[in-house]
């Protein structure tokens, strides 16, 4: 069964932005992550965002249109930037909310990446 992120943004929050070349339905903490390093850092985000209620797959809080194929826009280390974004919130008394707001400021980095 195949799921499709960009029909189901779309239906979300609607079509992505005109300007954004090549977009795709892009999920600002990983669904999975390649390689070791990138799966443990996705599980250790995805432990956080659980924490506050956040749906890693299909929460809207973690998805945004992005432009696709950018250099550095599925790296480890872009990864380990947000991963130490979400546990920065976390540990300075973080709340639902600025752990959206978070996500929000990181899939607005995502989005303007050229």
């Amino acid at each position: 069964m195949s799921f499709y992120f960009g029909k189901y943004l779309r239906g979300l929050i609607g079509a992505p932005p005109t300007a954004t070349i090549d977009p795709h339905a892009h999920h600002i903490l990983f669904k999975k992550g390649l390689g070791q390093k990138q799966k443990e850092l996705v599980a250790e985000g995805q432990e956080i965002l659980k924490k506050y209620g956040i749906k890693s797959i299909i929460g809207e809080e973690n998805l945004v249109w992005a432009p696709n194929r950018i250099a550095g826009q599925h790296g480890v280390e872009r990864l380990q930037h947000i991963v130490d974004k979400l546990k920065e919130v976390d540990s300075f008394g973080g709340t639902r909310e600025k752990m959206v707001d978070m996500l929000k400021l990181l899939g607005e980095e995502a989005a303007s990446m050229k």
